[in-house]
């Protein structure tokens, strides 16, 4: 959650690499299982074509609802209300599929709904699908036997039996179309935005602005220096508690700054804003880099921050870490330049004796907690550089 805070990850990369892994297992695997044990208790036909319409029908509809549910999910600000809102929409998708009342019985104002409803086109292919080449002989005492076509089964919910292919590749365009709608909210990141209508109030983040000069105490003070300037730092807890209010403040270049306050003042909560990072405190604040004011979104980016807990994988060699950092903080880089980079923030940091050793954790030894923690500062320097 933290390396997605910190956009370490591109949306349309973790959309799709999430998406692929749900849909193999939940959208076809147990559909498989599901139709494979209800087709024969039914007792539908035992015909392979019918047997895999009925399938793939139930695989395109679970695909599509599961599209609805994260599209819901992605407009509201919290799970449960997301869950109720896709509740509620799925059961009235399934309300106007056809099979609940006749389509032409359907007001002409929601016939709509019909349309765009997954489950609509998964019932008339099923039922055209089953129903085609289905006859039924009726035999009366006293009277000619009559053999029905099942034909026109389908046509009593207002459904065309010659239309199936139609209906099953509707189906597969709806579940396509709603997993790329799915993808909007998410690139647009409404799941950020709390109050309000979300699709309305939704702005994006400005970027750097070259064009506001600082205030002239910031220039006064830093004298022409590179220097990270915050004015008017308010922040607000969950609890609705005021933690600051007007603060402002200066980190000069190549000068050390100390933060110093009993635990629980609000020293992690102060870096946290100045680094941009994702919390749950509101936050609010002017900040200049190099007497240049910068957006919030692009601090993430711009200024390293080194916590207190080293995320450092175990496994990993030192070098191995730095390099994993280098290469998704620097994409466009060659691989020389990625390895130069790693080679100065060892060598910088004095880790050439333990370049190649692992980093260890709770379940083995590996490096000391001075090079642990050196290795976290380097993880950051790697691609912040001096």
């Amino acid at each position: 959650d933290r390396e997605r805070a910190s956009k370490l990850y591109h949306v349309l990369a973790y959309f799709t690499s999430k998406a692929s892994s749900y849909l193999w297992w939940y959208c076809l695997i147990v559909p498989a299982i599901y139709v494979a044990i209800v087709y024969p208790l039914i007792g539908f036909q035992a015909s392979i074509s019918k047997f895999m319409t009925f399938y793939l029908c139930t695989a395109a509809s679970t695909a599509a609802a599961s599209a609805v549910s994260l599209i819901c999910l992605s407009i509201t600000s919290t799970f449960a209300s997301g869950i109720s809102l896709a509740a509620i929409f799925i059961t009235v998708l399934q309300m106007y599929a056809g099979f609940l009342q006749r389509r032409d019985a359907i007001p002409s104002g929601l016939r709509w709904l019909t349309d765009v409803s997954p489950f609509a086109h998964a019932f008339a292919a099923m039922i055209s699908s089953e129903f085609t080449g289905l006859e039924t002989t009726v035999d009366a005492t006293g009277f000619d036997a009559l053999t029905i076509d099942g034909g026109i089964w389908p046509k009593q919910f207002s459904v065309d039996p010659t239309k199936l292919e139609h209906n099953v590749q509707m189906l597969a365009l709806v579940a396509c179309f709603a997993w790329i709608l799915a993808l909007i909210p998410l690139w647009l990141q409404w799941y950020r935005v709390k109050k309000g209508l979300r699709a309305i109030i939704y702005r994006k983040d400005p970027g750097c602005s070259t064009s506001l000069e600082a205030p002239s105490w910031v220039s006064a003070r830093t004298k022409g220096s590179a220097a990270l300037v915050w004015k008017d730092l308010h922040a607000m807890l969950p609890n609705s508690s005021t933690l600051y209010d007007g603060m402002n403040g200066i980190v000069q270049a190549l000068r050390p700054l100390a933060v110093l306050g009993p635990s629980g003042c609000g020293k992690t909560t102060l870096l946290s804003c100045l680094a941009g990072e994702v919390t749950r405190t509101k936050c609010d604040v002017t900040v200049y880099l190099n007497r240049h004011r910068i957006a919030r979104s692009k601090l993430r980016r711009t200024v390293g921050y080194v916590r207190q807990d080293d995320a450092l994988h175990p496994e990993l060699t030192v070098s191995e870490a730095i390099s994993f950092a280098v290469a998704l903080r620097m994409p466009h880089s060659s691989r020389k330049v990625c390895q130069e980079r790693v080679r100065w923030t060892i060598g910088r940091l004095g880790l050439e004796g333990v370049a190649n050793s692992k980093v260890g954790g709770h379940k083995f030894r590996g490096i000391s907690g001075g090079e642990r923690r050196r290795t976290a500062v380097g993880v950051t320097w790697s691609w912040s550089g001096e």
